[in-house]
């Protein structure tokens, strides 16, 4: 605190006295005593100003004071997961990701949390579920205190496109060409990626997408998948692995469905979905997969999937 002590009369009082009126311009609350004179000012950051007077009307002192306002403290926020990488889950480009974000605030509450992508408010709350397309999108989280002052954190959300196993040359058992398409493949990583080599300790799983012909969407089908190891081939079904002769009238059905545009197989979904390969699993295997149209010909894979599996 400073104070600064006057003993002025006359013209240097009245000129003294008009220039702190001069300097008030900017103040927020303004006292006066019972004949009008400006005993104190405070200002709008806290600091202030009084003024005191002798019985004679002469300015005696002036007293001001810093600001003991304490700064606001803006809201700290943790988005958690931080950056991100998403997998394809359902085939289609796109997926709703579930984000959660911490925000407190030390010297007050937080009045609002809201998520933003380029600038535009998604959601608000610390929990949302948000779509985003493929690829790189910068999820932003801001909290605003009872004050107005705000925090973001921003994270990079990376979601990848539908991978699907590679296409495979496709026939029909009559002979005849046909448009549909058969996509086959084997994925340790939830389908990210597919390869028909792996060791011994991998997780793995089969996929077959079917891409029926127009006129066979919404029709009854019957699923046939067929493995061989050396000269064996063997059918896989629901009721497990059945040796199979070749001949088309001893097929048993992997699975019987409404075929529908784009219809995914797990094969290995009837074996708890997942398998965990073993030394004795060691060696190379195909598999081909068929399904019957509304012609009742059988559509298949000429061109097998392949699993290799080494030490």
């Amino acid at each position: 605190m400073k104070k600064l002590y006057l003993h002025t009369t006359g013209i240097l009082a009245t000129l003294v006295l008009g220039l702190l009126f001069s300097l008030t311009v900017t103040g927020e609350t303004y006292s006066y005593d019972a004949v009008g004179r400006l005993i104190g000012v405070v200002y709008d950051d806290g600091s202030s100003i009084s003024y005191s007077f002798a019985a004679n009307g002469n300015l005696l002192e002036i007293v001001s004071a810093a600001s003991t306002q304490v700064p606001n403290l803006a809201p700290v926020v943790s988005v958690a997961g931080g950056n991100r990488v998403i997998a394809d889950a359902d085939d289609t480009t796109g997926e709703i990701v579930s984000f959660y974000a911490t925000a407190t605030d030390s010297d007050g509450t937080v009045d609002t949390t809201e998520w933003l992508i380029d600038n535009q408010l998604v959601a608000t709350g610390q929990t949302a579920d948000i779509a985003l397309p493929d690829g790189v999108s910068a999820v932003v989280f801001k909290a605003t205190d009872d004050d107005g002052d705000s925090t973001s954190e921003m994270v990079a959300v990376t979601v990848l496109p539908p991978n699907a196993p590679p296409e495979i040359v496709t026939l029909s058992s009559d002979g005849n060409t046909t448009s549909a398409v058969i996509r086959g493949g084997i994925t340790s990583d939830g389908g990210v990626s597919f390869t028909p080599d792996f060791k011994v300790g991998d997780s793995i799983r089969i996929y077959a997408i079917l891409e029926p012909e127009p006129e066979d969407i919404g029709s009854n089908s019957e699923i046939f998948v067929v493995a061989a190891a050396g000269s064996s081939f063997l059918l896989i079904t629901p009721d497990g692995l059945v040796p199979w002769d070749g001949s088309v009238g001893n097929l048993i059905a992997f699975d019987e469905v409404v075929l529908s545009a784009r219809h995914t197989i797990n094969i290995l979904e009837l074996f708890g979905s997942e398998l965990t390969l073993t030394s004795e699993l060691i060696g190379n295997y195909v598999f081909f997969i068929g399904y019957t149209t509304s012609a009742g010909n059988i559509v298949y894979n000429q061109e097998a999937i392949q699993l290799n599996i080494t030490e």
